[in-house]
């Protein structure tokens, strides 16, 4: 009994589609030998890769030349199989859940609301009272008034000249001849500086001047003494301790 020309191209499908699936069947089974640690033969691995490769381009460019022949039948009018297409890709990428903090998942309607819930709290922010702000005291605490108040370290000294940017080089190249003789130097600058200035301090995070990041208060000290080294270096005045950061 002879086919027609429907019936001939829907077995030819139906043929591509049985060599697809028993080939990747086959990968399937071999990649999972050697996921268990079985010998696996890689050049009958590669083989049916290379034959997969070939059976997905052939349907491709199935698809492709029959969309063009439907684009040529139908014109610019939506097709079903425009439809379908839009459809797969809609369920495709649809949300299907979320998952809280707390780690468990919802669906449906129950979606939109935690959605919302989430992005109302990321995008808000608690209103500060005015007068809360007028009761912050802006004065160090003892222990902090006492690590002001310290004798300059030699590991301090160090650590602020190479946060430098550009002179860090100079310092940890020539550090063993240098750093004693500046220790001692920054120790002279602070005794002569006034202590008082020490004793008050903006809460929070200092800001840098060249960068505008935040340097935590702890690190205050450090960067008094790099910029009291860059006025010695650069012949600046009296005193040497800059109170704009205290």
């Amino acid at each position: 009994m002879a086919l027609s020309g429907h019936d001939g191209l829907c077995s030819l499908r139906w043929w591509n589609g049985g060599r697809r699936y028993a080939v990747a069947a086959s990968l399937a089974y071999l990649h999972g030998r050697f996921n268990r640690g079985e010998p696996v033969d890689w050049a009958v691995y590669e083989g049916a890769k290379e034959r997969l490769r070939e059976l997905l381009e052939v349907r491709e460019k199935a698809l492709a030349f029959r969309a063009r022949l439907r684009e040529l039948e139908e014109g610019e009018r939506p097709t079903a199989y425009f439809f379908q297409a839009s459809r797969a890709r809609r369920g495709a990428s649809a949300i299907a859940g979320l998952r809280r903090a707390d780690g468990t998942l919802v669906e449906g309607l129950v979606m939109l609301a935690v959605a919302e819930s989430y992005y109302a709290k990321l995008f808000s922010r608690r209103a500060c009272e005015a007068y809360l702000l007028h009761c912050i005291s802006a004065r160090l605490g003892g222990e902090e008034v006492q690590s002001m108040e310290a004798d300059v370290t030699l590991e301090e000294v160090r650590q602020a000249l190479l946060s430098l940017r550009l002179p860090k080089e100079f310092y940890a190249i020539f550090w063993n001849l240098l750093g004693p003789d500046l220790l001692e130097v920054y120790r002279a600058l602070l005794e002569r500086a006034s202590s008082y200035s020490c004793t008050k301090g903006v809460t929070g995070q200092y800001q840098d001047r060249t960068n505008g990041s935040g340097v935590p208060l702890l690190v205050v000290r450090q960067v008094r003494v790099h910029e009291t080294g860059a006025d010695v270096r650069s012949g600046g005045g009296e005193g040497g301790v800059s109170r704009g950061y205290c």
